[in-house]
């Protein structure tokens, strides 16, 4: 059964997908990324990689935090706490806003709103809607030193401080152990400290704390959402399919669009059904970041106003994100993608929202890959 669905347009771009999986299975290239292959990557090893592949087991490690975080959520709610504010940067509250924004309308959800930002007139907009409510704030930085979100901090301390006298209550901490923020957390007494795992870099930490606390606090399904992204887990790594066997929604099918779409192809367009419409946000920073150095990789593009004529733009590839369950914002049939002519088309169908997790932990994969 295919939990997924996975469509390629042209017809022709979509044999030799198909050619192209076959060979990738035959290289092994999913159990070499299950068993952390150094030379997937380089000839040498490299402790910069090989450190920061802890994400490969997150959808199984992360269950073992869950009880701690939807305690730490139900607490939040009973103390009255209006709205949650996450200061952090990239890695450290894409995820987060991604799964807040998916989820919003959640009858236990809380608002959270991250700022990732130092503009003055958007600082003011956040502590005129955060002056005298009760709030949380969530200072979440891998390294614990983000210029940035430590800047932040001290202007909400600061903020808090004016009107109560141990603002402490009102923040907890996100990062590694042993960081300058968790020293700094203690000192001024943060509600809570949370540990993220150091094996895993930022942009792929979206099934670690720093997505899944956030999740629990907007009323998320943590146990679903992890559960959904360890059983995808282990059947991308199982070995029980024949290398022969095509299967529909094969997350290499992702790896092979990309590899075929030669250098003059640098650009990705993302469009997606209207649940689905924060979900580039995400994989923008994961694409970009990941594959964005040596003079190579792709530039992803979300949000774009117009799709009105793909067929012009002979620099770019297309990739549609929706629900098997929920009709297109518009129909692709309309466009030109149906021609034999037309642009690159990956289409993809999560089987529910739940999956989303799931599907990160997918896209994951492939970027590793790429």
């Amino acid at each position: 059964m295919n939990l997924w669905q996975v469509r390629i347009r042209p017809k022709k771009l979509e044999v030799e997908v198909e050619e192209r999986v076959k060979r990738f299975q035959q290289e092994n290239l999913l159990r070499r990324l299950q068993q952390r292959d150094f030379r997937l990557w380089s000839s040498r090893l490299l402790p910069e990689i090989t450190d920061r592949l802890g994400w490969l087991d997150l959808p199984e490690r992360s269950r073992v935090i869950l009880p701690r975080l939807k305690e730490f959520a139900a607490e939040i709610r009973e103390d009255g706490v209006e709205a949650v504010y996450l200061l952090g940067m990239g890695g450290s509250s894409l995820a987060a806003e991604v799964l807040a924004a998916t989820w919003k309308s959640q009858p236990d959800s809380l608002p959270l709103r991250v700022v990732d930002s130092t503009h003055p007139t958007f600082i003011k907009e956040i502590s005129q809607n955060c002056a005298d409510r009760k709030t949380l704030f969530i200072v979440a930085s891998k390294s614990g030193t983000t210029l940035e979100t430590l800047a932040l901090f001290r202007y909400f301390w600061e903020l808090k401080s004016q009107e109560e006298n141990f603002p402490g209550s009102h923040f907890v901490a996100i990062t590694d152990e042993a960081t300058p923020l968790e020293k700094l957390a203690l000192e001024r007494g943060f509600r809570a400290v949370f540990h993220a795992p150091a094996d895993v870099g930022g942009r792929f930490s979206a099934l670690s704390v720093f997505g899944l606390l956030p999740a629990a606090l907007v009323g998320i399904n943590l146990e679903e959402l992890v559960e959904l992204a360890r059983q995808e887990r282990n059947r991308i790594f199982s070995e029980s399919s024949p290398p022969s066997k095509k299967a529909e929604d094969d997350v290499l099918n992702y790896l092979a669009f990309f590899s075929l779409l030669g250098e003059a192809r640098d650009k990705l367009t993302f469009f997606t059904s209207r649940k689905l419409e924060s979900f580039p946000d995400w994989l923008e920073q994961l694409i970009s970041e990941s594959l964005g150095k040596d003079g190579q990789g792709l530039v992803p593009v979300s949000r774009e106003p117009s799709l009105s004529s793909p067929a012009d733009s002979a620099d770019r590839a297309f990739i549609y994100l929706g629900l098997k369950d929920e009709s297109p914002a518009f129909s692709l049939e309309k466009l030109s993608f149906q021609a034999e002519d037309g642009p690159p088309l990956l289409e993809i169908y999560l089987p529910d929202l739940i999956y989303l997790g799931a599907e990160m932990f997918r896209w994951e994969v492939c970027v590793a890959l790429l």
